[in-house]
């Protein structure tokens, strides 16, 4: 229970730090009407990079994926695979494409390249890779909680989807962006 409750600390805090410092940041400078979904598109790379990675590969998916092969079996096998794929076309392909056209989506990308018809198509399937997201980061929570606490999954998905909200609520893409890279910092330290 104590090493939960230290984590949950340590993310308050780094989360708050990083709320912080965007919030002062931006009463310096003319903040952008997108800077909250976009992060006023002054993502570094690196960051950018991080947070693509932390999203497909970060251990509350992995969790998330032990318990649905456990409920599904090998056919989970294939979101990981559909993974890495999806790492070497967004590195290689649409993310220079996303730069060039400066896209705040997917579908508006699409758009440009094969037409206002396939926006609505790309759309309505972009709503179905989120929900994959985060139902594995869901269900890693709760593994997560249930593990430390003897508490059960769904409590622990409650209150980690609470958190994340809020992560996301404070100061938004900029905040989960500063805080992916400190925690890969740390995770390498």
């Amino acid at each position: 229970m104590g090493i939960l409750v230290a984590v949950v600390v340590y993310l308050v805090v780094i989360i708050a730090i990083c709320t912080l410092y965007i919030k002062a940041q931006e009463k310096k400078h003319a903040v952008q009407k997108d800077n909250f979904a976009l992060g006023g598109r002054s993502l570094s790379t690196w960051v950018v990079g991080v947070t693509i990675a932390l999203t497909g590969l970060g251990a509350i998916h992995v969790f998330g994926l032990m318990e649905m092969g456990f409920i599904m079996g090998y056919m989970s096998a294939w979101f990981i695979i559909g993974q890495g794929v999806l790492m070497a076309v967004v590195c290689l392909f649409t993310g220079p494409m996303v730069r060039k056209y400066e896209c705040s989506s997917m579908a508006e990308l699409v758009s440009y390249v094969f037409g206002e018809k396939m926006r609505l198509l790309v759309g309505c399937a972009t709503c179905g890779v989120i929900w994959g997201f985060m139902t594995l980061e869901a269900q890693g929570l709760g593994i997560v909680f249930n593990a430390f606490t003897g508490y059960s999954i769904g409590l622990g998905i409650f209150i980690g989807a609470v958190i994340s909200i809020l992560y996301v609520f404070f100061a938004g893409v900029k905040e989960i962006g500063y805080v992916n890279v400190i925690n890969t910092v740390l995770m390498y330290i």
